[in-house]
């Protein structure tokens, strides 16, 4: 590729690069986008790209390759990065994308759909862990709106279910059998569906706390050995690397 990189090596053999073009690049597997100065710069990428994959039998996907203005906003893995006017001046916003809240609601509804004929503890082991990983992604974003949302919808769902789990039954009665308060009393929610027989009850997104990513200064690398001081200061400002690091240990 023609987008060149200062190399350099450090103590232990490890090989390093700072990026010194004016192109930005954020990866991850085959997913990628390049953060360009201008609409030249980006379009120009494709000419830079195209002999670097083609070398190795890859291509780029026309209906997912596209050059878009910042203003207008994009979406990358699962997220929507736009900027915004504020009144301290523009900023750049990343929030779960429209198309991923929608197929997380999609999905939801098809797995206790699933489980019609069931008892509601069934549904509530099977829709916490989907529920936690989906807030554990979004938390680091603005995505209390997103979480509200998902919140509404299993709170819909969920009330259909039991309306035909019990089409006898009238609201009141389904209520008072199947919602109680928070038993942890971190929330201020009645209406949290709860397994009358065991007492679990099912993970509300809103509880969710949004911990932001700490930016990383620029031009700094985890593999500058002189920069190991502030890493080590900045990992400690976040206890969310430190609660993945236990939930997946």
């Amino acid at each position: 590729m023609g987008i060149k990189y200062l190399e350099f090596t450090r103590k232990d053999g490890y090989q390093c690069a700072y990026n010194r073009t004016k192109y930005a690049m954020v990866r991850y597997a085959d997913d990628f986008a390049f953060m360009c100065e201008s609409k030249e710069d980006a379009e120009a990428v494709y000419q830079e790209l195209e002999p670097y994959l083609d070398a190795r039998g890859l291509e780029l996907e026309p209906n997912k390759t596209r050059v878009v203005s910042i203003e207008d906003g994009f979406d990358f893995l699962g997220f929507n990065i736009r900027m915004f006017k504020t009144a301290n001046g523009e900023k750049p916003i990343i929030k779960p994308s429209k198309d991923t809240v929608s197929k997380s609601m999609k999905q939801i509804s098809e797995k206790v759909r699933a489980l019609n004929g069931k008892n509601v503890g069934e549904v509530i082991t099977m829709l916490n862990p989907i529920i936690t990983g989906k807030a554990n992604y979004w938390c680091p974003m603005v995505a209390k709106e997103s979480f509200s949302k998902m919140d509404n919808h299993i709170f819909i769902v969920m009330r259909r279910f039991l309306t035909r789990m019990h089409p006898k039954k009238s609201l009141k009665w389904i209520q008072k059998r199947y919602y109680k308060t928070d038993f942890t009393g971190k929330c201020k929610n009645r209406w949290i569906l709860t397994d009358p027989i065991n007492n679990n009850q099912l993970k509300i997104m809103t509880q969710t706390k949004i911990i932001r990513h700490t930016m990383i200064k620029h031009n700094s690398s985890p593999y500058d050995e002189s920069l190991v001081e502030y890493f080590e200061k900045r990992d400690k400002k976040s206890n969310l690397p430190r609660q993945m690091e236990k939930k997946y240990a």
